[in-house]
């Protein structure tokens, strides 16, 4: 009989009279034998597909399926679907429920077609709706765009996609308005001052492809996991060939809708960098020109933006008087959230 289970679909093994067809394969087969009086009466099989999970008891020996249901309720105390509820109830979609009272379900081992997923949303919105549940989020691959079309139907809307995934939300507490937070509201870039403090000179590029050649220090966005530190040395020796070690960020800038950012909101971290080589090796396919400047001349060329020439002359402040007077300076703590650690950022004080 498990070997059977296995193999065939929902309605071959239980019948279609009022119930959800499923023609999928069970992932998840096991049985347990019922006995009364020494003899089988029947069998209880636990079955799972895909997102739903059923119950079922299989009769025997000429016992009713009633007599063996209560027998089987009576050992375990637990609400089972048999048969006869399995055909006049609908399946609802399986999740994990978080903090916020939400519910997250992945659709990723979905297939069914749209008319059933229809029914089978339509049920779990209406059970999910009964237990108060805040939100929905379905977790959905490029591969399911069937559940795109018929959550759309729902009122789901797209939180964010990246990759070969998308995730789609659904606020469910009418009474409230929806504290679904957008998704990333800003992108990070970090750019190094690579500053020599024998020369005072610093690090200087022009871009390629831009609209305006100017004379920047090199950056570029942050990967995902990454330091700021860490993005500062990559880009500048991405860009110049020169490997540099983190001091201290400067200053930061914040702007909002530059060109480019997808609409985000652009936060802009200035770091002193320390060169460790001095050989220039420019990209060829990301930078015109690349060469050592001094802060002097910096500060004034017309060739560079005011936020530029304002980050010469703190530099020059500096050196002057000690960087111990300019840097913000960083060290890493241990998070609440246990294994993880994080950096906090501020002038230094005290003693």
């Amino acid at each position: 009989m498990t070997r059977n289970l296995l193999n065939c679909n929902m309605s071959q093994t239980f019948g279609s009279v009022g119930c959800l067809k499923l023609s999928c394969r069970f992932i998840l087969c096991t049985g347990t034998n019922i006995n009364i009086g020494g003899k089988l009466a029947a069998k209880h099989y636990t079955i799972r597909s895909n997102n739903f999970l059923f119950d079922t008891v299989v009769c025997d020996n000429g016992y009713s399926a009633n007599k063996a249901i209560h027998v089987r309720h009576s050992l375990i105390q637990k609400r089972l679907f048999f048969y006869s509820t399995l055909c006049t109830k609908e399946a609802i979609l399986s999740g994990e429920t978080d903090r916020y009272n939400g519910v997250w379900v992945d659709m990723t081992k979905n297939s069914l077609s749209e008319d059933d997923l229809t029914k089978v949303l339509l049920a779990s919105l209406e059970a999910w709706k009964k237990d108060k549940i805040k939100a929905v989020w379905l977790q959905v691959p490029l591969s399911r765009g069937t559940v795109f079309s018929v959550s759309s139907k729902f009122g789901f809307q797209f939180h964010h996609a990246e990759g070969e995934k998308a995730l789609l939300y659904l606020w469910m507490n009418t009474q409230q308005e929806s504290r679904i937070p957008i998704f990333a509201t800003h992108q990070v870039g970090v750019s190094g001052m690579a500053v020599r403090d024998d020369t005072k000179e610093v690090l200087v590029v022009k871009d390629k492809n831009r609209p305006f050649q100017l004379w920047k220090f090199p950056g570029g966005l942050s990967d995902l996991g990454e330091d700021i530190a860490a993005t500062a040395e990559r880009e500048v020796f991405e860009e110049t060939g020169v490997k540099t070690e983190y001091q201290s960020v400067l200053a930061f800038r914040q702007q909002h809708k530059p060109p480019g950012a997808f609409g985000r909101s652009d936060l802009y971290v200035i770091c002193r960098l320390k060169p460790l080589t001095y050989e220039l090796n420019p990209c060829q396919e990301e930078i015109e020109s690349c060469r050592w400047m001094s802060l002097e001349e910096l500060k004034s060329e017309v060739q560079a933006t005011s936020l530029t020439h304002i980050m010469a002359e703190l530099v020059l402040y500096g050196l002057r008087h000690g960087f111990q007077q300019v840097d913000i300076t960083s060290y890493q703590m241990a998070s609440i959230y246990k294994g993880l650690k994080f950096h906090i950022f501020h002038r230094p004080f005290g003693s």
